[in-house]
């Protein structure tokens, strides 16, 4: 078996010891850091936020018009690295190893192919103080408001959810639950 077999070995049993160590619930940031626009079904139409959890997906009900119980984004070791792959900026060069790549302190995972494989790991502040669901946003903007005008005010801008504000205060003044 070569070193990509190996590596995939290893993020499997990775992958099962959390799903057992969670109950087969993701993590929240699994979740919340997925777009709505890229949801993966998961589940029925029906399903219960329960049932979705027990077979190991996400559910959010409130944005409509998308999947409510979808797939999580890959667990990875650490939760600095938990991110769609649009969101991967590259943190090393073509063929870089797992070990060169923490040398460099960067996420690394070679499950997809044509994408960075060594990336850089998401400010965990930020991102978790960004975090916000969609239901919990409060507004911090003002119509037409852009996304440098949005975060010189210290405020969170996502505008991937229609029909809530997506210049909105982070969880620190929201008092919401973050991501561990």
């Amino acid at each position: 078996m070569g070193p990509r077999g190996t590596g995939f070995l290893v993020a499997l049993l990775v992958l099962g010891l959390c799903a057992l160590a969670a109950g087969g619930k993701p993590a929240p940031c699994q979740c919340s850091r997925l777009s709505p626009d890229n949801r993966k079904n998961c589940g029925f139409p029906g399903i219960t936020s329960s049932q979705c959890f027990d077979v190991g997906c996400c559910f959010d009900s409130t944005v409509p018009g998308v999947p409510w119980c979808f797939t999580p984004l890959p667990m990875q070791g650490s939760e600095q690295c938990v991110m769609e792959v649009k969101d991967r900026k590259n943190c090393g060069y073509p063929g870089i190893s797992q070990e060169d790549c923490a040398s460099r302190n960067c996420c690394f995972s070679d499950t997809i192919p044509e994408v960075p494989w060594c990336f850089f790991p998401l400010s965990v502040q930020a991102a978790n103080q960004c975090a916000v669901p969609a239901k919990d946003r409060v507004d911090c903007g003002y119509p037409e408001v852009t996304p440098e005008q949005c975060n010189n005010r210290g405020c969170c801008f996502d505008s991937s959810i229609p029909e809530v504000p997506w210049c909105f205060k982070p969880l620190q003044e929201t008092g919401v639950y973050m991501c561990k």
